[in-house]
């Protein structure tokens, strides 16, 4: 008798089925994930459009969804995603929690686009863009988490607790509540790389189109500085901090000896270790920041103290005068992010003129950080005395022929500014190379080929000037500058010098 096989169920002929569409996406997976193994990327780019939920704390909330070009009022909740907007009324504030746990309050007035939310297998990425108004940030601790957020001026990454943003019709500005951030500057127009920066708790960078202007020409400024009482009585500061408003005649807060023994007593060793850690997993240790007179400084009385930054996984910062020997502070605190050095004649790291120095970073494993170099002119009292000694007592007839664009008043004229250093036709082979002179009482503004001296201000007499290749405003061969003062009343007068930069090869 012939046996017969057994009829085959649907569910036999399913499993085979299912086991080759499997192994097909295995196949597709492997194809996808080694090359890019192979080719030492990083980051594998496997994973999904991640997402935000927004939840309305007050007033009205509106959301621009990209898919029917128009602006849904939210009532409670929605979830976002990429390329969506959230802007609040006047009255209106927002809260939006992301993927990596950042919670993000949205303050009156505001408006912010998400451009990026995307969840790969080792990293969550956040991209915000703050179009106007102000924003309360917490940032996540998460070493899987890259969020930043920029107005068209600044950007704000690797933040390690609590900061707030603003972008004003002016001015920008962000501020570290609690822990810090790395901020770079941004050049609306993409003509030039700007410098990056470090801010800590308690400090506030603030920038402007015109601060930019003075930064892509070597300009003098500081931009760092303690967070100031309009902030710190904002209403999204002041939830961020956790304290009351401030005084609006006090310039800063200040915290009482009991408040800063209770708070080292409370942070815990751990904490430390962590924070330091976090910031040591950089790519690279950053380069030292100077913030004394922002790397530029003039003065006339010795010793100088001279302040800085450092990335916290620095635990020695060395310094080397130029044409001297390397030297490493003594007094640094590895892991503080805050360095001193002092320089004075006797001490034979000063003398007087032009002074440069390079400083930089070394880790716990000795691996050292770019350079930053500053700059100290020093001229002695002594010297400026015994200049002012040898002047003729008589009164010294001006020459005003090569001056242009002297207005007459009445029978005189708008006195020309003065150089005293250096000197018409003098060469140089270092840089920077250091200007002043005086210029005519009632002026206003002195300004160098067009650039205007930020730090003078009206009523002062005296005018100084730093030339540098790197900040656009002398290059090697013949330099030309026309030094320019303008009174109240409008007038103006000028004097040209120039001088010769040819660097030793």
């Amino acid at each position: 008798m012939r046996i017969r096989p057994p009829r085959r169920t649907i569910k036999d002929y399913l499993l085979p089925f299912l086991i080759i569409i499997a192994g097909g996406a295995l196949i597709m997976l492997l194809f996808k994930v080694v090359p890019q193994i192979m080719n030492g990327e990083e980051e594998i780019n496997l994973g999904r459009s991640g997402s935000a939920e927004l939840s309305v704390v007050s007033g009205e909330v509106e959301a621009y969804l990209p898919a029917v070009e128009a602006w849904k009022i939210i009532s409670e909740t929605a979830s976002l995603s990429n390329g969506e907007s959230v802007r609040t009324s006047a009255d209106g504030e927002a809260t939006i929690e992301f993927d990596d746990g950042t919670m993000l309050t949205l303050g009156n007035s505001s408006k912010i686009k998400i451009a990026e939310l995307y969840n790969s297998l080792t990293k969550k990425t956040i991209s915000l863009e703050l179009e106007e108004g102000s924003a309360g940030v917490l940032a996540s601790s998460t070493s899987d988490s890259d969020f930043s957020i920029k107005t068209n001026l600044i950007k704000t990454y690797k933040a390690d607790g609590k900061f707030f943003i603003q972008a004003g019709e002016k001015e920008h500005s962000v501020s570290a509540v609690t822990g810090g951030f790395a901020s770079k500057i941004l050049d609306p127009k993409q003509e030039k790389e700007l410098p990056s920066y470090v801010v800590e708790e308690g400090r506030t960078l603030t920038i402007s189109e015109r601060r930019i202007t003075l930064l892509k020409i070597g300009g003098e400024i500081e931009l760092i500085k303690p967070t100031p009482s309009e902030i710190q009585s904002s209403k999204l500061y002041i939830t961020l901090s956790g304290e009351t408003a401030t005084d609006p005649e006090t310039p800063e807060v200040a915290s009482s000896d009991d408040d800063k023994t209770e708070e080292t007593e409370t942070s815990t060793e751990d904490d430390t270790k962590d924070e330091a850690t976090e910031i040591a997993d950089t790519e690279s240790l950053s380069a030292p920041i100077v913030t004394t007179g922002n790397g530029n400084i003039t003065a006339t009385k010795d010793p100088i103290s001279v302040s800085g930054t450092a990335s916290a996984a620095a635990s020695k910062i060395e310094i080397t005068p130029k044409g001297g020997s390397p030297y490493v502070l003594g007094q640094f605190v590895a892991g503080s992010g805050k360095w001193k050095y002092n320089v004075a004649e006797e001490y034979g790291n000063l003398k007087p003129g032009t002074n440069i120095y390079e400083v930089l970073a070394i880790d716990a494993e000795g691996k050292r950080s770019p350079v930053t170099s500053f700059m100290i002119y020093y001229k002695s009292s002594e010297s400026v005395e015994e200049e002012t000694a040898s002047l003729p007592k008589t009164p010294v007839e001006l020459n005003t022929d090569t001056t242009s664009g002297v207005p007459p008043v009445g029978d005189s004229t708008f006195a020309p500014p003065t150089v005293s250093e250096p000197e018409d036709g003098a060469k140089f082979t270092s840089e920077p190379i250091h200007f002043e002179g005086t210029v005519p009482a009632g002026t206003v503004k002195v300004l160098i080929n067009e650039y205007e001296l930020s730090r003078f201000e009206a009523g002062d007499t005296t005018w100084v000037y730093n030339a540098k290749v790197e900040y656009e405003n002398l290059e090697k061969g013949e330099n030309e500058y026309e030094i320019e003062a303008v009174s109240e009343s409008g007038e103006r007068s000028s004097v040209t010098i120039k001088i010769t930069y040819e660097p030793e090869e």
